[in-house]
């Protein structure tokens, strides 16, 4: 498996049903209007285009705002955290990418993530990472979301996630379906696996993260059940390709 592997996965399918799913009904309310009012069809018709066009461009703009949010994180503390902050940004050297800004979750379940819309990119730890793992563990954890970042993984689960989620929960949620579908074919079905193995490569010590990923559970609670596809180790109900035994297997392998 080739560990430098990038998303095949479009984001213009993501960017094609978001504003599809907001454009119809306002496509259908532009049609009932030009029959009931003076105003032209076309010229409504054009309107609610432009309008679908100007809020599936509003919510790419902020996808990590929004999943940030969702998590609920804060700001990690520069000497209270600097034992991560040193790590990140060693591994960042190592990768060739830009340090991410580091944030927390009060999950105490041991997980962590990679958020990325543009250039600018998120790493989010649990404090149960922080608190359970040793400096090599965490180091292997944060090695992966580093290995997500510099694989252009990251942004593509960001932007994904946060572009579709509005309808794979809350009053869009009867699309759920076909949001599922388009996320499952946009991300890499082996993204994991490959993650992990890139991971490694940055920490030459396939122990650590090993370590930190026996400790892990499905039980994160922090951001919705529609940022499954996001954590290091998917939490319940989303089951990747992968469970984490077959991961562990592989990384006893090395």
């Amino acid at each position: 498996m080739d560990s430098t592997a990038k998303p095949t996965g479009s984001l213009g399918l993501v960017f094609a049903f978001h504003g599809v799913a907001l454009g119809l009904p306002l496509l259908i309310l532009a049609i009932v209007l030009g029959l009931i009012t003076p105003v032209p069809m076309l010229a409504l018709v054009l309107i609610a285009v432009l309008a679908a066009a100007y809020l599936t461009f509003r919510r790419y703009n902020s996808v990590d705002e929004v999943l940030l949010d969702e998590l609920d994180v804060v700001d990690a503390d520069e000497t209270k955290h600097a034992g991560a902050y040193n790590l990140l940004e060693s591994l960042s050297l190592s990768s060739g990418v830009p340090a991410p800004e580091l944030y927390l979750t009060d999950e105490k379940s041991v997980n962590a993530l990679a958020i990325q819309q543009s250039k600018d990119a998120a790493a989010v730890i649990t404090a149960g990472a922080v608190e359970k793992l040793d400096r090599l563990q965490l180091e292997g954890l944060l090695a992966e979301t580093i290995a997500r970042i510099a694989s252009d993984d990251a942004r593509i689960a960001t932007v994904a996630t946060g572009m579709l989620m509005p309808f794979l929960q809350g009053p869009g949620s009867f699309l759920a379906p076909f949001a599922t579908s388009i996320l499952d074919r946009v991300l890499a079905s082996d993204r994991e696996l490959v993650g992990d193995i890139a991971a490694v490569g940055l920490t030459k010590y396939p122990p650590g993260l090993r370590d930190a990923l026996s400790q892990a559970d499905t039980t994160t609670a922090a951001g919705s059940a529609a940022m499954a596809r996001l954590w290091v180790v998917p939490p319940a109900p989303h089951t990747p390709r992968y469970d984490l035994d077959v991961r562990l297997a592989a990384l006893n392998e090395f």
